[in-house]
């Protein structure tokens, strides 16, 4: 087994320096009132300080916005990092290493998943509901905003406008500001229920304090970090593993599965966050499915392939799974797509001979496509119904001139022989 690293969270809090320092490194000044400490929320726009700062526990808490927590809950969220990247920087701040374990018989690295105690979060309805659809309307009707999103991504505008007719991405109004945003679905008895909206925050605006990182929030907050879907793993016969919402988008738009007239038999998947890939383990996935993973060219791409990591299960849930890491300067296939690296023709000539193609059922043969025919009204189930009982016929996949030399020699009327002709282009344009 592989080495793994931890960290003595314990530890790091004891010698970490006082939260209101964390905070000053970003800028932000302190003020006293009294016992107390206040400064401007970093998590939203304000003019007066309303978040209260206690070095003694440790503990922030903003009275304007209701955001809270210890130094691991600021250095997340001001970060825009997920909690390893943001436990391995605090760790850094207090002098404190990870530790290593090697393959003794005590270390067994576990594999991600979700924590028993975890409260599923409750379904997006009522006004919030039609909030979000009205998010939704308001981007699929707004060309400029799709052009300036097509534009920024590199994706193509009838992509955004697909995602945001399937009620998928929304303009959505997120602390009175108009943000681009993704649905958030988990699985239930009755099929994906919305729990709740991803917003993108840009660097320095509302409730994004950082000038060089945009960062992610979720509406309602207590949602987690759940996959984004486009299509039913369920169902698909091929399933395709991206990071993060916009790498799925361009990989449709490159496709080009949102023009078909309808959805083919793919699911695409985007992770978000460190818990995401476990959630995804919860999702009904076909077990006859083929599965692409293509990962970012980052360390979090490459904790994909740890042993006993998200691939490794997956590995166990599908027939057939192919897992691509980039050795590019750029992050992910969305910056592939958007720098021109990466096209349609080399993507399919890349993928095609390694897509296995489900065989197309043999369709059925004339004389038993009309024995499930003889019923329909006249003239095409009055010629089923001939060809049925007609002892003679000719047997297997016959040609439509071996019918015809036998309905001349069986001498049927003329207005007959029209309606078998009839029947046979209806088979023939049905199967």
């Amino acid at each position: 087994m592989k080495s793994g690293t931890s960290y003595d969270i314990v530890k790091i809090k004891d010698l970490l320096p006082p939260i209101s320092e964390l905070m000053a490194r970003h800028g932000h000044e302190t003020r006293r009132v009294g016992t107390a400490m206040f400064m401007r929320c970093p998590f939203h726009e304000e003019k007066s300080p309303s978040c209260q700062i206690d070095d003694t526990l440790g503990k922030f808490h903003c009275f304007g916005c209701g955001k809270g927590g210890d130094a691991f809950d600021y250095w997340q969220n001001a970060r825009g990092l997920n909690f390893q990247d943001s436990l391995a920087e605090l760790a850094g701040i207090a002098g404190v290493g990870p530790e290593f374990h090697g393959q003794g018989r005590n270390y067994v690295k576990p594999a991600p998943r979700i924590k028993q105690t975890e409260k599923s979060p409750d379904p997006l309805t009522g006004p919030t509901l039609a909030m979000w659809r009205a998010a939704c309307d308001s981007l699929a009707s707004d060309p400029k905003e799709i052009a300036r999103i097509a534009k920024w991504r590199g994706i193509e505008p009838a992509a955004i406008t697909f995602a945001a007719r399937l009620g998928l991405m929304g303009s959505y109004d997120y602390w009175g500001t108009r943000r681009e945003a993704f649905l958030v679905e988990m699985p239930s008895a009755i099929g994906l229920v919305p729990v709740s909206v991803h917003c993108r925050l840009a660097p320095r605006s509302r409730g994004n304090e950082t000038s060089d990182k945009a960062s992610w929030r979720f509406d309602p907050s207590k949602c987690g970090s759940w996959p984004f879907l486009i299509g039913d793993p369920a169902a698909a016969d091929h399933i395709f593993l991206l990071e993060g919402q916009w790498d799925a988008l361009a990989l449709v738009s490159i496709m080009g599965w949102h023009l078909k007239e309808r959805w083919p038999r793919i699911a695409v998947i985007g992770l978000r966050g460190s818990t995401s890939g476990a959630k995804l383990l919860l999702h009904e996935i076909n077990p006859a499915a083929q599965l692409f993973a293509i990962a970012d060219a980052d360390g979090a791409g490459a904790r994909w392939f740890e042993e006993d990591g998200l691939l490794d299960i997956l590995h166990t849930r599908v027939k057939h799974l192919h897992a691509f890491w980039p050795t590019t300067s750029k992050c992910d296939l969305n910056d592939l797509v958007k720098s021109g690296e990466l096209d349609r023709p080399t993507l399919l000539a890349f993928l095609q001979p390694l897509m296995i193609q489900r065989p197309k059922p043999r369709p059925p043969t004339f004389i038993a496509w009309c024995k499930e025919h003889t019923a329909d009204p006249d003239p095409i189930g009055r010629a089923a119904t001939y060809v049925r009982h007609d002892k003679g016929k000719p047997t297997g996949r016959r040609p439509l001139r071996s019918w015809e030399g036998h309905w001349r020699k069986c001498q049927v009327p003329a207005d007959l022989h029209a309606d078998l002709c009839l029947l046979w282009e209806h088979y023939r344009a049905t199967c």
